[in-house]
């Protein structure tokens, strides 16, 4: 009997990076961001907010059948100021993701919400979370720029303990090694 061996071809997977289309609209009470993401489903995208200040928006999607090539993105965007992290909410529907971030309202208006708020009750989309581990930070100090200045800040402390260290050695080969007498001579 002669049997047949099948071997299974592993294609590497390529990714195919895009930056998708998106837009700012500001309102009095809230700011809203929309991104056109046509082919994509609800489970392919992932909205984070981290405790600097920062909404992370991402998303992936398999082009071929055998996933072999992958679109993706990876939007990252400073939160308004005034924003309320614990009141931001993502809205994916017909293509489109809608991140709502409302401003945090003072005593007055909080009122004039509340008796409006008994006349319309809306269903209100999903509620993002506050990061509460390490893995919901983004690359653990946020976005590009910040991850810079650090960089920066530990470049600088490196020169000066480095010049501190050639001071401090100058300073002891003058004082301590320049002596008049001729070294010593080994004796046989």
């Amino acid at each position: 009997m002669a049997s047949k061996t099948e071997t299974a071809t592993i294609t590497p997977t390529s990714y195919i990076d895009f930056e998708p289309y998106c837009e700012w609209k500001k309102e009095d009470a809230v700011e809203s961001l929309v991104f056109h993401l046509p082919d994509f489903k609800k489970d392919q995208l992932r909205v984070q907010v981290n405790n600097l200040g920062i909404l992370k928006v991402s998303g992936e999607r398999p082009i071929t059948e055998k996933k072999a090539k992958i679109r993706r993105f990876i939007k990252e965007s400073k939160l308004p100021q005034g924003c309320d992290i614990n009141d931001i909410r993502a809205k994916f529907s017909g293509g489109h993701l809608h991140v709502t971030m409302p401003k945090k309202a003072t005593p007055h208006v909080q009122q004039q919400q509340q008796n409006s708020n008994k006349e319309a009750l809306a269903p209100k989309p999903e509620k993002l979370k506050a990061p509460t581990s390490e893995n919901d930070h983004m690359f653990g100090l946020g976005n590009t720029i910040q991850r810079l200045q650090a960089q920066k800040n530990v470049n600088v402390s490196l020169g000066v303990a480095v010049a501190a260290i050639v001071a401090i050695g100058a300073y002891v080969a003058y004082n301590y090694g320049s002596s008049s007498s001729p070294p010593p001579s080994i004796q046989e």
